[in-house]
């Protein structure tokens, strides 16, 4: 069976790291795992650091995760995802998320700090909403 390492740090981000992903078939544990983070009721926020996946099946698992945020309905939180590969799968991995997925959702780096920085921003961009949704409901008269 599949092992993946998983856990929640202390600003909120989820942190995953398979150990291997050796066939397509296992992609489909990764997407159950994250189902099992995501929550609905607020804006979600995960490293998916698939570093030393040299066999990782791209296509296959960038698939699996645009049909899980299609099946998530428009009126729940978003899942922001950033993906962590090698640099030598950088353009490989950045041209099938372009292809697959709405690129505000779920980004691929080559670096840990630059994918937390991307996850901090959009926690920002989030808050942001959030404030100008209480501002906007204030504003209207009873």
């Amino acid at each position: 069976m599949l092992e993946i390492e998983q856990y929640q740090q202390a600003d909120g981000v989820y942190f995953l790291r398979p150990e291997k992903i050796l066939t397509e078939e296992t992609t489909v544990y990764v997407i159950e795992t994250l189902k099992s983070i995501y929550r609905g009721s607020e804006a979600t926020y995960i490293i998916l650091n698939l570093e030393n996946n040299y066999t990782l099946p791209i296509r296959k698992l960038a698939t699996d995760i645009r049909s899980f945020y299609r099946s998530i309905p428009p009126t729940n939180s978003p899942m922001f995802i950033a993906v962590i590969v090698e640099n030598s799968m950088i353009q490989v991995m950045d041209s099938v998320l372009k292809t697959l997925m709405r690129r505000e959702a779920i980004q691929a780096f080559n670096e840990m700090s630059r994918a937390k920085q991307w996850l901090m921003l959009e926690r920002l961009k989030q808050q942001n909403v959030k404030d100008i949704g209480k501002i906007m409901r204030n504003d209207k008269p009873d």
